[in-house]
């Protein structure tokens, strides 16, 4: 790789870091004023936990979320403990297997979700006032393109 093409992907990173972190560090530091950690605090395994259970209404099995989390199912089970406690997943025993349990979003964690996301979005849409509709469009599509070559 040439220096120039690293110094490029160095900073390319920096700018998405910078883009996209900074919303979720000034909603937390809000949130932490207003006492909410409390409320709904979550560490960056349970927040890409309850995201992942988001996408899928119907329950998740543990094993599946360990492969998407890329973690042991035995710390899904840690995790998903936890937040049970707090009143976001619930267990499911499968229809098909009574032996495997699926985990989904509580009405509770869904609503709360949505006002991460609502809050989230107003905070980082800012960054993109300058950008056309067509250059917005272009801009996911390269990010979708560099998701898609990570995967």
């Amino acid at each position: 790789m040439s220096k120039k093409r690293e110094k490029l992907l160095q900073e390319a990173s920096q700018q998405l870091a910078d883009v996209f972190v900074g919303p979720l560090r000034q909603m937390h530091n809000e949130h932490k004023a207003k006492n909410f950690k409390k409320e709904f605090h979550f560490g960056h395994q349970r927040a890409r936990l309850l995201f992942a259970l988001e996408k899928n209404q119907d329950g998740v099995p543990v094993k599946e979320l360990a492969m998407k989390l890329n973690v042991t199912p035995g710390a899904v089970t840690q995790l998903v403990d936890k937040l049970v406690e707090k009143k976001m997943v619930e267990r499911m025993e499968d229809k098909k297997d009574r032996r495997v349990f699926n985990i989904s979003l509580s009405r509770f964690a869904k609503n709360r979700i949505r006002e991460i996301k609502t809050n989230y979005l107003k905070n980082i849409s800012s960054g993109f006032n300058d950008f056309s509709d067509e250059e917005l469009e272009q801009f996911i599509n390269l990010l979708k393109k560099v998701i898609t070559t990570h995967s």
